[in-house]
């Protein structure tokens, strides 16, 4: 229900961007320091945040009043994202969950960062060169790419 939502460095808080106007309102919860990964499960509620260095990853209520549990990583993560309500850390090409019972998935390819996608595409990657969006399905096998002409813009 937050729609959009970031982290404000400056205040280390979540926010609700509203995306008609860039407009963004604090949501409750604790602040958090630098952040290097962000990732959402919308229909769950749910948050999960990795430290700028990799190493640490809080996870819990997108919106409430208690504290986000902590957790110290084995090695740092480069991307945290949620895949059907399960947490997964990517380090290089692999995604682990959390929790060790989780299969791993292995990308086909190397990519620069990645997010959550949609039901043909469950995860969407930016190209190491920055020049597409890549769309992995959950065998980690490329589904879809899409070029982009970022012109004199830094992706």
């Amino acid at each position: 229900q937050a729609g959009l939502v970031g982290h404000d460095s400056e205040r280390g808080v979540l926010v609700a961007i509203d995306p008609a106007d860039g407009g963004a309102q604090a949501l409750s919860g604790q602040p958090l320091p630098a952040l290097r990964s962000l990732s959402v499960d919308a229909a769950g509620g749910r948050v999960a945040a990795l430290s700028a260095d990799g190493t640490r990853l809080w996870s819990g209520p997108l919106e409430g009043h208690g504290l986000l549990d902590e957790s110290a990583l084995d090695g740092p993560a480069d991307d945290v994202v949620h895949l059907d309500g399960i947490i997964y850390l990517r380090r290089g090409r692999q995604l682990t969950g959390l929790d060790p019972a989780v299969a791993p998935i292995e990308l086909a390819g190397d990519v620069a960062r990645l997010a959550s996608g949609g039901a043909d595409t469950p995860l969407l990657a930016l190209a190491p060169t920055g020049d597409a969006v890549v769309g992995y399905g959950l065998d980690g096998r490329e589904r879809a790419r899409w070029p982009l002409a970022a012109g004199d813009h830094v992706i």
